[in-house]
């Protein structure tokens, strides 16, 4: 349901733990009500390879070929507003994932 090449890479994560416990989101674009299966497959798939699903980053922002300007980005504003606030969201959710550095200091 997902195609071969995202499909492909993804079983590539599998062998090395690439995307374990990492955040991860997807954005379905495709029309209303289609893409489901795909979205379905594709959450089996990242939970397999034991990867964080950051819900709030997640979900459907339908963007149709015509919505897309002839530099191949997203001219719709309201695509584009909620493109942006998915991919903050993602961002924000790795940020508070991230420990702070500690230093450690040896002495002889």
């Amino acid at each position: 349901m997902i195609p071969g090449s995202l499909k492909n890479l993804l079983e590539w994560t599998v062998g090395n733990a690439d995307l374990s416990d990492k955040p991860v989101a997807y954005v379905n674009v495709a029309y209303e009500g289609r893409g489901e299966a795909a979205v379905a497959t594709l959450r089996t798939v990242l939970g397999y390879v034991g990867a964080e699903l950051v819900e709030a980053a997640c979900g459907r922002i339908t963007v149709l070929q015509s919505s897309v300007g002839p530099d191949g980005l997203v001219a719709d504003a309201d695509a584009r507003t909620r493109l942006n606030a998915a991919a903050r969201a993602l961002a924000t959710h790795a940020a508070r994932q991230v420990e702070p550095a500690t230093t450690v200091r040896l002495e002889n």
